[in-house]
Protein backbone atom coordinates (compact mmCIF):
# COMPACT_ATOMS: atom_id res chain seq x y z
CA UNK A 1 0.00 0.00 0.00
CA UNK A 2 1.59 3.52 -1.10
CA UNK A 3 1.59 6.32 1.56
CA UNK A 4 -1.33 7.78 -0.21
CA UNK A 5 -3.38 4.78 0.45
CA UNK A 6 -3.18 5.21 4.25
CA UNK A 7 -6.37 6.83 5.45
CA UNK A 8 -8.73 5.23 7.93
CA UNK A 9 -11.55 2.96 7.32
CA UNK A 10 -14.23 5.48 5.86
CA UNK A 11 -11.93 8.68 6.16
CA UNK A 12 -11.81 9.09 2.02
CA UNK A 13 -15.48 8.31 2.16
CA UNK A 14 -16.68 10.64 4.79
CA UNK A 15 -14.58 13.20 3.03
CA UNK A 16 -16.39 12.52 0.12
CA UNK A 17 -19.38 12.54 1.07
CA UNK A 18 -18.70 16.01 3.29
CA UNK A 19 -18.23 17.75 0.31
CA UNK A 20 -21.23 17.51 -1.13
CA UNK A 21 -20.84 14.73 -3.59
CA UNK A 22 -24.38 13.68 -5.21
CA UNK A 23 -25.06 9.91 -5.50
CA UNK A 24 -22.68 9.00 -8.56
CA UNK A 25 -19.23 7.72 -7.45
CA UNK A 26 -16.95 10.37 -8.37
CA UNK A 27 -14.53 8.80 -10.99
CA UNK A 28 -16.50 5.75 -11.83
CA UNK A 29 -19.59 5.21 -13.76
CA UNK A 30 -21.26 3.10 -11.00
CA UNK A 31 -24.00 5.13 -10.34
CA UNK A 32 -24.96 6.00 -13.82
CA UNK A 33 -25.23 2.31 -15.08
CA UNK A 34 -28.13 1.76 -17.43
CA UNK A 35 -29.66 -1.26 -15.74
CA UNK A 36 -29.72 -0.54 -12.45
CA UNK A 37 -32.79 1.66 -11.77
CA UNK A 38 -34.45 -1.41 -13.77
CA UNK A 39 -32.85 -3.43 -11.40
CA UNK A 40 -34.36 -2.02 -8.40
CA UNK A 41 -37.95 -1.83 -9.40
CA UNK A 42 -38.67 -5.25 -10.44
CA UNK A 43 -36.78 -6.55 -7.60
CA UNK A 44 -38.73 -4.36 -4.90
CA UNK A 45 -42.16 -4.91 -6.61
CA UNK A 46 -41.78 -8.65 -5.80
CA UNK A 47 -40.42 -7.53 -1.95
CA UNK A 48 -42.51 -8.19 0.97
CA UNK A 49 -45.33 -5.22 1.01
CA UNK A 50 -42.36 -2.43 2.69
CA UNK A 51 -45.23 -2.04 5.47
CA UNK A 52 -42.48 -3.90 7.56
CA UNK A 53 -39.09 -2.38 8.32
CA UNK A 54 -36.41 -1.77 5.37
CA UNK A 55 -32.71 -1.46 5.84
CA UNK A 56 -30.11 0.20 3.48
CA UNK A 57 -26.70 -0.87 4.41
CA UNK A 58 -23.28 0.94 3.23
CA UNK A 59 -26.03 3.43 2.03
CA UNK A 60 -23.97 6.14 0.12
CA UNK A 61 -26.06 8.57 -0.63
CA UNK A 62 -29.07 6.49 -0.25
CA UNK A 63 -29.79 5.21 -3.93
CA UNK A 64 -32.00 2.34 -2.84
CA UNK A 65 -33.29 4.17 0.19
CA UNK A 66 -35.03 6.81 -2.32
CA UNK A 67 -35.86 4.01 -4.55
CA UNK A 68 -37.59 2.07 -1.47
CA UNK A 69 -39.46 5.75 0.02
CA UNK A 70 -40.79 6.28 -4.03
CA UNK A 71 -41.91 2.89 -3.41
CA UNK A 72 -43.84 3.20 -0.06
CA UNK A 73 -44.38 7.03 1.12
CA UNK A 74 -44.72 5.50 5.11
CA UNK A 75 -41.91 2.90 4.70
CA UNK A 76 -40.14 2.33 7.80
CA UNK A 77 -36.60 2.89 6.42
CA UNK A 78 -33.07 2.74 7.99
CA UNK A 79 -30.22 3.87 6.27
CA UNK A 80 -26.03 2.82 7.19
CA UNK A 81 -23.12 3.67 6.33
CA UNK A 82 -19.80 3.64 8.08
CA UNK A 83 -19.46 7.76 6.85
CA UNK A 84 -21.38 9.96 9.37
CA UNK A 85 -21.79 12.91 6.48
CA UNK A 86 -23.30 9.94 4.01
CA UNK A 87 -25.47 8.85 6.96
CA UNK A 88 -26.53 12.18 7.69
CA UNK A 89 -27.32 13.25 3.32
CA UNK A 90 -29.36 9.84 3.25
CA UNK A 91 -31.23 10.31 6.25
CA UNK A 92 -32.14 13.54 5.84
CA UNK A 93 -32.79 13.13 2.00
CA UNK A 94 -34.94 9.60 2.39
CA UNK A 95 -36.48 10.45 5.81
CA UNK A 96 -35.30 7.12 7.10
CA UNK A 97 -33.70 6.84 10.54
CA UNK A 98 -29.50 7.21 10.30
CA UNK A 99 -27.01 4.93 11.90
CA UNK A 100 -23.52 5.26 11.85
CA UNK A 101 -21.77 1.82 12.12
CA UNK A 102 -19.84 -0.60 9.75
CA UNK A 103 -21.68 -3.06 7.67
CA UNK A 104 -19.83 -5.88 8.91
CA UNK A 105 -21.29 -4.97 12.25
CA UNK A 106 -24.18 -3.59 12.49
CA UNK A 107 -25.91 -3.10 15.89
CA UNK A 108 -29.21 -4.67 15.28
CA UNK A 109 -30.51 -8.03 16.76
CA UNK A 110 -31.23 -10.81 14.23
CA UNK A 111 -34.16 -10.91 11.86
CA UNK A 112 -35.14 -6.76 12.51
CA UNK A 113 -35.50 -6.18 8.78
CA UNK A 114 -38.27 -7.64 6.36
CA UNK A 115 -36.10 -5.86 3.54
CA UNK A 116 -32.22 -5.66 3.70
CA UNK A 117 -30.63 -3.92 0.59
CA UNK A 118 -27.06 -2.61 -0.72
CA UNK A 119 -25.89 -0.64 -3.78
CA UNK A 120 -21.80 -0.67 -4.48
CA UNK A 121 -21.53 -0.57 -0.47
CA UNK A 122 -21.74 -4.37 1.23
CA UNK A 123 -18.13 -5.36 -0.30
CA UNK A 124 -16.48 -2.96 0.63
CA UNK A 125 -16.82 -4.05 4.81
CA UNK A 126 -15.67 -7.73 3.47
CA UNK A 127 -17.26 -10.75 3.32
CA UNK A 128 -18.71 -10.70 7.21
CA UNK A 129 -21.00 -7.90 5.85
CA UNK A 130 -22.76 -10.76 4.03
CA UNK A 131 -23.31 -13.23 6.97
CA UNK A 132 -24.40 -10.09 8.87
CA UNK A 133 -27.15 -8.87 6.36
CA UNK A 134 -28.89 -12.29 6.45
CA UNK A 135 -28.30 -12.44 10.10
CA UNK A 136 -30.50 -9.25 9.85
CA UNK A 137 -33.12 -10.81 7.41
CA UNK A 138 -36.68 -11.49 9.20
CA UNK A 139 -38.34 -14.63 7.79
CA UNK A 140 -40.37 -13.87 4.79
CA UNK A 141 -38.08 -11.09 3.97
CA UNK A 142 -35.74 -10.25 0.91
CA UNK A 143 -32.39 -9.39 0.72
CA UNK A 144 -30.98 -7.68 -2.59
CA UNK A 145 -27.33 -6.11 -3.24
CA UNK A 146 -25.66 -4.79 -6.69
CA UNK A 147 -21.90 -5.40 -6.23
CA UNK A 148 -18.49 -4.30 -7.80
CA UNK A 149 -17.23 -6.98 -10.19
CA UNK A 150 -14.35 -8.06 -10.78
CA UNK A 151 -12.50 -7.33 -14.34
CA UNK A 152 -15.72 -5.19 -14.93
CA UNK A 153 -15.70 -1.92 -16.53
CA UNK A 154 -16.67 -0.05 -13.13
CA UNK A 155 -13.46 -2.03 -12.09
CA UNK A 156 -11.47 -1.45 -14.82
CA UNK A 157 -12.19 2.70 -14.76
CA UNK A 158 -11.33 2.63 -11.50
CA UNK A 159 -8.18 1.01 -11.68
CA UNK A 160 -7.15 3.61 -14.35
CA UNK A 161 -7.95 6.66 -12.37
CA UNK A 162 -6.09 4.92 -9.38
CA UNK A 163 -2.82 4.68 -11.41
CA UNK A 164 -3.65 8.43 -12.84
CA UNK A 165 -3.75 9.54 -9.28
CA UNK A 166 -1.02 8.12 -8.37
CA UNK A 167 1.35 9.54 -10.99
CA UNK A 168 -0.04 12.96 -10.08
CA UNK A 169 0.97 12.32 -6.25
CA UNK A 170 4.48 10.57 -7.94
CA UNK A 171 5.11 14.16 -9.48
CA UNK A 172 5.11 15.69 -6.62
CA UNK A 173 4.78 18.85 -7.91
CA UNK A 174 3.34 20.48 -5.13
CA UNK A 175 6.13 20.41 -2.91
CA UNK A 176 8.80 22.35 -5.44
CA UNK A 177 6.01 25.18 -6.04
CA UNK A 178 5.86 25.89 -2.31
CA UNK A 179 9.84 26.31 -2.42
CA UNK A 180 9.94 28.54 -5.25
CA UNK A 181 7.60 30.45 -3.16
CA UNK A 182 9.53 30.26 -0.17
CA UNK A 183 12.51 31.27 -2.28
CA UNK A 184 11.14 34.26 -4.22
CA UNK A 185 10.08 35.76 -0.72
CA UNK A 186 13.00 35.42 1.28
CA UNK A 187 11.63 32.50 3.10
CA UNK A 188 13.17 29.71 2.19
CA UNK A 189 15.92 29.89 5.12
CA UNK A 190 18.54 29.23 2.49
CA UNK A 191 22.14 30.98 2.08
CA UNK A 192 23.04 29.72 -1.39
CA UNK A 193 19.65 31.50 -2.93
CA UNK A 194 21.10 31.02 -6.74
CA UNK A 195 22.05 27.43 -6.37
CA UNK A 196 18.51 27.04 -4.77
CA UNK A 197 16.46 29.08 -7.57
CA UNK A 198 18.28 26.61 -10.17
CA UNK A 199 18.19 23.42 -8.39
CA UNK A 200 13.92 24.68 -8.05
CA UNK A 201 13.71 25.33 -11.41
CA UNK A 202 14.80 21.96 -12.57
CA UNK A 203 11.87 20.61 -10.34
CA UNK A 204 9.51 22.37 -11.24
CA UNK A 205 10.29 21.77 -14.82
CA UNK A 206 10.83 17.84 -13.43
CA UNK A 207 7.14 18.02 -12.22
CA UNK A 208 5.33 19.90 -14.97
CA UNK A 209 6.89 17.28 -16.93
CA UNK A 210 5.60 14.46 -15.34
CA UNK A 211 1.66 16.26 -14.52
CA UNK A 212 1.75 16.77 -18.79
CA UNK A 213 2.54 12.81 -19.15
CA UNK A 214 0.08 11.97 -16.60
CA UNK A 215 -2.83 13.97 -19.05
CA UNK A 216 -1.36 12.62 -22.18
CA UNK A 217 -1.40 9.17 -20.60
CA UNK A 218 -4.46 8.70 -18.98
CA UNK A 219 -6.82 11.69 -20.67
CA UNK A 220 -8.52 15.26 -19.39
CA UNK A 221 -11.24 13.43 -17.52
CA UNK A 222 -9.35 10.78 -15.50
CA UNK A 223 -9.14 10.41 -11.82
CA UNK A 224 -11.37 13.28 -11.21
CA UNK A 225 -9.19 15.60 -14.12
CA UNK A 226 -6.88 15.62 -10.84
CA UNK A 227 -3.88 16.45 -12.93
CA UNK A 228 -5.45 18.93 -14.75
CA UNK A 229 -6.73 20.90 -11.37
CA UNK A 230 -3.15 20.70 -10.32
CA UNK A 231 -1.76 22.22 -13.93
CA UNK A 232 -4.10 24.88 -13.94
CA UNK A 233 -3.78 25.64 -10.16
CA UNK A 234 0.20 26.13 -10.70
CA UNK A 235 -0.53 28.10 -14.12
CA UNK A 236 -2.68 30.64 -12.12
CA UNK A 237 -0.15 31.05 -8.83
CA UNK A 238 2.79 31.60 -10.86
CA UNK A 239 0.60 33.87 -13.39
CA UNK A 240 -0.08 36.44 -10.41
CA UNK A 241 2.68 35.59 -7.81
CA UNK A 242 2.35 38.78 -5.98
CA UNK A 243 -0.98 38.03 -4.90
CA UNK A 244 -0.04 35.08 -2.80
CA UNK A 245 1.29 34.86 0.56
CA UNK A 246 3.84 31.45 1.33
CA UNK A 247 1.44 30.62 3.96
CA UNK A 248 -1.37 30.84 0.96
CA UNK A 249 0.43 28.46 -1.21
CA UNK A 250 1.14 25.88 1.90
CA UNK A 251 -2.55 26.02 2.64
CA UNK A 252 -3.46 25.27 -1.27
CA UNK A 253 -0.31 22.53 -1.13
CA UNK A 254 -1.65 21.04 2.00
CA UNK A 255 -5.55 20.76 0.48
CA UNK A 256 -4.78 19.31 -2.50
CA UNK A 257 -2.40 16.76 -1.41
CA UNK A 258 -5.39 16.09 0.84
CA UNK A 259 -7.66 15.53 -2.03
CA UNK A 260 -5.11 13.45 -3.97
CA UNK A 261 -4.66 11.10 -0.96
CA UNK A 262 -8.55 10.72 -0.42
CA UNK A 263 -9.05 10.13 -4.27
CA UNK A 264 -6.47 7.32 -3.94
CA UNK A 265 -7.55 5.91 -0.97
CA UNK A 266 -10.91 5.55 -1.88
CA UNK A 267 -10.12 4.33 -5.80
CA UNK A 268 -7.75 1.82 -4.05
CA UNK A 269 -11.01 0.66 -2.03
CA UNK A 270 -13.16 0.33 -5.22
CA UNK A 271 -10.62 -1.73 -7.16
CA UNK A 272 -9.86 -4.47 -3.50
CA UNK A 273 -13.81 -4.39 -3.62
CA UNK A 274 -14.72 -5.96 -6.22
CA UNK A 275 -15.85 -9.38 -6.46
CA UNK A 276 -14.45 -12.63 -8.23
CA UNK A 277 -16.66 -15.17 -9.56
CA UNK A 278 -15.28 -17.19 -6.36
CA UNK A 279 -16.32 -14.86 -3.73
CA UNK A 280 -19.62 -14.46 -5.54
CA UNK A 281 -20.19 -18.10 -4.29
CA UNK A 282 -18.73 -17.39 -1.33
CA UNK A 283 -20.60 -14.61 0.08
CA UNK A 284 -24.20 -16.24 -1.62
CA UNK A 285 -22.81 -19.49 0.42
CA UNK A 286 -22.62 -17.30 3.54
CA UNK A 287 -26.23 -16.41 3.34
CA UNK A 288 -27.31 -20.23 2.48
CA UNK A 289 -25.82 -20.83 6.03
CA UNK A 290 -28.32 -18.39 7.58
CA UNK A 291 -30.89 -20.12 6.33
CA UNK A 292 -31.49 -17.61 2.88
CA UNK A 293 -32.50 -19.04 -0.11
CA UNK A 294 -31.12 -17.63 -3.11
CA UNK A 295 -33.49 -16.72 -6.00
CA UNK A 296 -33.72 -18.60 -9.16
CA UNK A 297 -31.17 -16.89 -11.70
CA UNK A 298 -29.35 -15.41 -9.18
CA UNK A 299 -26.50 -14.37 -8.65
CA UNK A 300 -25.89 -12.90 -12.01
CA UNK A 301 -24.00 -10.02 -13.78
CA UNK A 302 -25.61 -6.71 -14.66
CA UNK A 303 -24.97 -5.66 -18.29
CA UNK A 304 -24.07 -2.35 -19.36
CA UNK A 305 -23.59 -1.58 -23.38
CA UNK A 306 -22.76 -5.25 -23.46
CA UNK A 307 -20.36 -5.90 -20.73
CA UNK A 308 -20.70 -6.43 -16.69
CA UNK A 309 -20.44 -3.79 -14.94
CA UNK A 310 -21.82 -5.24 -12.11
CA UNK A 311 -22.95 -8.78 -9.87
CA UNK A 312 -26.25 -8.79 -8.79
CA UNK A 313 -27.24 -11.40 -5.40
CA UNK A 314 -30.61 -11.74 -4.46
CA UNK A 315 -31.91 -14.08 -1.71
CA UNK A 316 -34.92 -14.46 0.71
CA UNK A 317 -35.56 -15.94 4.13
CA UNK A 318 -38.55 -18.54 3.98
CA UNK A 319 -41.20 -17.99 6.90
CA UNK A 320 -40.91 -20.88 10.06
Amino acid sequence: MGTTDRLSAGDEWDAFWRDGADAAVSGARGAVVAGLPDFWRRTLSEAPALDGSALDLACGAGVVAREIRSIRQDADITVLDISPAAVRAAAGETRARGVVASAASPPFRDGSFEVVVSQFGLEYAGLDAFDAAARLLAPGGLLAVVLHCADGAIQRECRRNLEAARAVADADALSSVVEAFRIASGASGRTDLNAAMARNRRELATGAEALKAARERFGEDAAGALARRVFDDIAKLFGNMRSYAVSDVESWADGMRAQIDQYVARMAAMVGAALSKDDLQTAAELLRRRGALIADGSPAPLLDQGEPVAWTLVARKPLR
